[in-house]
Formats: C-alpha cells, structure tokens, sequence
C-alpha cells in the first residue's frame, strides 16, 4: 500500500495552506481519496502535482503552446481565431513539401 498525507501533512510539505490544499482539491488539480469521512492524499499525487505545477514544466508548456499556435493541429486543437500569419506559416511549410 502506498504511503497517504493528511491535509495538514501536505500543507505543511508544500508551505502553502491548508485550505489551499482543499482548494486544490476541490478543484481538481491534487488527487485525493476520500476514507470514511477522512480525507486522504496519496504520496504521488504530492508528487505530480509538484511535477506538473514546476517552473521549468510551466516554461516548456508555453513553448509547446506557441509552437502549436502556428502549426495546423495547433489552429484546430487551440480554439478561437486563426491568424493569417498562421494560415501563411502552414501554407508555406505545405509548398515546401
């Protein structure tokens, strides 16, 4: 079995709040399980949540995000408008194949 943190547990690791815990929670962002009226977090939910919520991480998501801003998939797959500047870098990259 693998290792549980209490609320308090993993407030105190990550220095933030314990009501930010909940939040996270709450929100989706932190897994947690639920042991009769115990709330419970799994030692590598901690974990994720630190990987995915990194400085370095935020960085590369960013740059795969502009990446994909101008790429085909990234004009169907990010939503809202396209950019002609992003219609002429595919249609350029279309010629030279």
């Amino acid at each position: 079995m693998q290792n549980v943190l209490t609320p308090d547990e993993v407030a105190t690791r990550l220095k933030i709040s314990k009501k930010t815990v909940f939040r996270l929670i709450e929100s989706g962002r932190l897994r947690a399980i639920r042991i009769t009226r115990a709330i419970r977090i799994p030692e590598d939910a901690v974990q994720e949540f630190i990987g995915e919520n990194s400085v370095s991480n935020a960085k590369n998501q960013q740059r795969k995000l502009s990446e994909a801003k101008f790429s085909l998939e990234g004009m169907f797959t990010e939503g809202g408008s396209i950019s002609k500047e992003a219609i002429d870098k595919v249609i350029a990259e279309w010629e030279r194949e």
